[in-house]
């Protein structure tokens, strides 16, 4: 993830630069952490268009799914209607037909429950990501406040 490389970038930064003695304040390479702060904005952007890719993919497994169980029911009743001409064989046949419409829905509900699982741990990670990535803004953002607040004392 190219946020978290940029990041790990920023915190470097951060670390090598130059203590004021007695403050908690560095003097940083104002280029540097602009150009940072810059690829991280066009980073983004690339990694929620990767989870909107995942969330796309994910309706089109369902969709798969669907049309899958759909296929399969329908070819469990043409197989009922053919066979109809026999007591014993219309029983069977119908037992046979509810268990692969029950076969069928049980798969389409597996695909969708893995489908939501896979959908749901990807944006998990993208949340996790998303709130570092905030979490370090905030305390670069609060250490210029509290340094611009400082140099005008």
């Amino acid at each position: 993830m190219e946020a978290f490389f940029l990041i790990d970038r920023l915190e470097a930064l951060l670390q090598k630069g130059h203590r004021v003695p007695f403050t908690p304040f560095v003097i940083l390479n104002e280029d540097e952490v602009l150009n940072l702060i810059d690829r991280l904005r066009l980073s983004l952007p690339q990694e929620i268009e990767e989870a909107k890719r995942i969330m796309e993919e994910r309706e089109n497994i369902l969709a798969e799914a669907h049309e899958e169980a759909e296929k399969i029911v329908s070819k469990a009743r043409e197989r009922a209607l053919e066979i109809l001409n026999e007591h014993e064989i219309v029983r069977k046949a119908e037992a046979r037909a509810k268990a692969i419409e029950e076969k069928a829905i049980k798969r389409a509900q597996e695909l969708t429950q893995s489908a939501d699982q896979y959908a749901l741990e990807v944006l998990q990670n993208l949340e996790a990501q998303l709130l570092e990535l905030l979490k370090v803004v905030r305390n670069g953002m609060e250490e210029l406040r509290k340094g611009g607040k400082n140099e005008g004392k």
